[in-house]
């Protein structure tokens, strides 16, 4: 029906010197009517993620990429009449300060009347894009198309133009046929219709009298429907209530009885009072975000991040409320129900980046049979998700967790692996690792890098290095964040014992420990190396952004010193506020330039590294510097929000 309405519009659009605008949401479906087209201006459109429906979103896109100051619109399967266009335009231009809507008759249907064939100037209610002109100006006072809708949003314009100082007035000259379709489009829009009353209601209680007079069957129909509901139970009492109840549909029939499909009217009026009352009664219910992020982590910057840049994309993400985490066990119990009630809100994709918010803290490890109750919740909170239709999506940022979480996290993790909707691995040699890992086979994998980091500001590198206790002459290297097992901080002070001759340094391990036993050790090892001329500091806490500044403001360089990575967001940092950065020579950090790097499990060549590290000339250091720089640079977080956004619309089918 396009391809026949920019047909007809051709003539009309050259006579006026008009520009004619295509909004095509397709994603390509339309190109070859685009290619037999080329005189109009097509601009192919991706809605905000979830919405089916993007029709206001295509309007307001359509009225910004106008040229003009006068924009008509029309749908695909009008049928202008000729002098539509003049017709429009001469309207707007006789009354500068009204926009219009013309007379719209059924071509195809006698399912659907002629609306607004009123006289001229007379005031339109109803505003039907199908046939609509207005002003630029009119268009940005009123705010444009409300996006919250998904039909109706034609009507809603016209009455925030009337609110807006813009009365929507008839131009009785310019009409435009309709080609509605067969009797299942006419099902569909009372089905769309139904939904978009009721919100349009909701949304401007002032003018439901005025509605519900001009078109009563709107409410009579609905009453009737649910007063057949209460009429069937009472045919247990009296047989013929029911039916005296039906009687009253020979109103409507005796009226409408010269109707050419009378059937189809009556079941129409009947489907859309149906989908008006389940409308009335989903309306109280809060719409819910598509995307949920699980777990919510304040700590790692990663989550907002990304959650800025899928905003970019089109894409409104939701985080589980802070309460959720003050107890682990309150979201283990609580997150299946949570999700089947989010779901029925709008959830339609979960999108997790660490599991210890199954854990339950308080279970002892003694106790096998507790430690399997939080695998068996997540086993569960995935499964009964995924039956009624949450997709899962899962960013590996470690191949098993750096804590442990579950009684057996290997076996959880391949769980997870096997019913996911879509993975993001965030190195390119992620996937590899999992696969070598679980040996198993994965779902669709997509390599997403993070963007680039964002390091706080630091109070000058003066007093920074003050405040960390870090003497002038002194190399300063820093590792910082979670010091577990994982990170080998122990590995990292062990070989710096055996640094013969060792450049003046400073090493600074800065973060929280989870194990006393091996806070102990680090301090131990600490002691031993500032017998040996090399000052140690510990400080162990949770940092808070400001340390993490200042420290990295402090540092002339950063070790790494993981034996498995797939990812690492501190190493991110590290680089992007200049420090050196010492790495182990893992897959993970292959792609990465600018790196010192050294063999995991030789603390030999751990000390070559730092030694590098200390010497290195200012130009070295600063082509390290700029190779990282550039590394880091690219994506931009707002292309990693579009890579994640088609993520997820694969995970969807």
């Amino acid at each position: 029906m396009i391809d026949e309405t920019l047909t007809l519009l051709h003539p009309l659009c050259d006579a006026e010197g008009a520009e004619c605008v295509v909004i095509d949401s397709s994603e390509g479906r339309l190109a070859e009517i685009e290619r037999r087209h080329p005189w109009v201006r097509w601009i192919a459109f991706e809605g905000p993620f979830g919405r089916k429906v993007t029709i206001p979103h295509q309007r307001n896109a359509g009225v910004r990429a106008a040229n003009a100051p006068l924009v008509a619109f029309c749908d695909a399967g009008g049928v202008p009449d000729p002098r539509w266009l003049h017709e429009m335009r001469a309207a707007l231009e006789r009354r500068p300060e009204a926009a219009f809507c013309g007379p719209l008759s059924s071509v195809d249907s006698v399912l659907s009347h002629t609306s607004n064939d009123l006289d001229r100037d007379a005031p339109v209610f109803i505003g039907i894009t199908a046939n609509m002109g207005f002003r630029r100006s009119a268009f940005d006072a009123a705010g444009g198309f409300d996006e919250r809708f998904d039909y109706g949003s034609d009507t809603d314009f016209g009455w925030q133009l009337n609110d807006t100082g813009t009365p929507l007035l008839c131009a009785d000259t310019a009409w435009m046929g309709m080609r509605w379709g067969d009797t299942s489009r006419s099902f569909s829009r009372a089905r769309s219709y139904g939904r978009a009353t009721v919100k349009l209601l909701r949304k401007h209680p002032s003018r439901a009298p005025k509605y519900l007079r001009l078109y009563p069957d709107l409410i009579a129909y609905p009453l009737w429907v649910m007063g057949m509901a209460f009429a069937l139970p009472l045919a247990l009492v009296s047989w013929w209530i029911p039916f005296m109840w039906m009687g009253i549909l020979a109103v409507p029939i005796l009226k409408n009885i010269r109707h050419g499909q009378l059937g189809a009217f009556l079941v129409t009026k009947l489907y859309r009072a149906v989908v008006t009352i389940g409308a009335i009664l989903r309306a109280p219910i809060p719409a819910h975000n598509p995307v949920l992020f699980i777990p919510r982590n304040e700590e790692n910057p990663y989550l907002g991040h990304l959650e800025r840049g899928l905003k970019h994309a089109g894409v409104e993400v939701a985080l589980l409320p802070k309460r959720a985490f003050r107890g682990a066990s309150l979201l283990a119990l609580s997150l299946p129900l949570s999700l089947l009630w989010r779901r029925v809100r709008g959830l339609k994709v979960v999108h997790l980046h660490w599991t210890y918010g199954f854990s339950y803290p308080w279970a002892p490890r003694s106790v096998p049979l507790l430690r399997r109750i939080p695998r068996g919740l997540f086993a569960l909170t995935i499964l009964s998700s995924r039956a009624v239709g949450v997709r899962w999506v899962y960013s590996a940022h470690n191949v098993l967790p750096h804590r442990p979480v579950f009684d057996d996290d290997v076996a959880a993790r391949k769980f997870l692996l096997t019913h996911l909707d879509g993975l993001i691995t965030l190195t390119p040699a992620g996937a590899a690792l999992l696969a070598t890992t679980f040996d198993i086979p994965l779902p669709r994998t997509t390599f997403i890098p993070e963007g680039p980091p964002t390091v706080p500001p630091g109070p000058g590198r003066a007093v920074a290095r003050g405040r960390w206790g870090i003497s002038g002459d002194r190399h300063a290297l820093v590792m910082f964040g979670h010091l577990d097992e994982y990170k080998r901080a122990d590995f990292v002070l062990d070989s710096l014992l055996e640094l013969t001759s060792p450049p003046p340094l400073s090493v600074v391990l800065a973060g929280s420990v989870s194990s006393s036993r091996y806070k102990e050790g680090l301090e131990q090892r600490a002691s031993a190396l500032r017998e040996v001329g090399i000052d140690v500091i510990l400080d162990i806490r949770q940092l808070s952004d400001d340390d993490i500044g200042s420290l990295l403001e402090a540092a002339d360089g950063a070790i790494f010193a993981f034996s498995s990575m797939m990812n690492s967001t501190s190493l991110r940092m590290a680089a992007s506020a200049g420090a050196a950065v010492i790495a182990s020579d893992l897959p993970a950090f292959a792609t990465i330039p600018g790196l010192i790097r050294f063999d995991p499990a030789s603390a030999t060549g751990l000390c070559a590294a730092v030694r590098e590290a200390a010497t290195a000339t200012a130009e070295s250091a600063a082509t390290r510097r700029a190779a990282l720089a550039t590394w880091l640079a690219s994506p931009s977080w707002d292309e990693v929000g579009w890579q994640t956004r088609r993520v997820y619309h694969e995970a969807m089918g």
